[in-house]
């Protein structure tokens, strides 16, 4: 999923770890970023973006974030810093 120029991701877990792209409407999509193991018991874990960390000014991966809404508040606090440091144009 896409949300202002940056790429929400699903992390999916089993009987693995696996990590998938999400779509629009926040399903997964058919393949995965690592290797697709299919095990019937597939289920979300978290949600994870990567963006600007205001605190630090540096990019990082917010990892195990409990709902997409969650990771949208991440990027929307990571635009706010860039649009006030003059990094960013919508």
């Amino acid at each position: 999923m896409i949300y202002k120029e940056h790429e929400i991701y699903a992390r999916v877990g089993g009987t693995y770890s696996d990590l998938y792209a999400l779509k629009d409407d926040g399903s997964l999509e058919d393949t995965s970023e690592d290797i697709i193991i299919f095990n019937d018991d597939e289920q979300v874990v978290w949600f994870e973006v990567e963006v600007i960390d205001p605190g630090s000014g540096f990019t990082t991966m917010f990892t195990e974030l409990q709902t997409i809404d969650d990771a949208k508040k991440i990027v929307d606090k990571s635009v706010a810093y860039c649009k006030r440091m003059g990094d960013y144009d919508e």
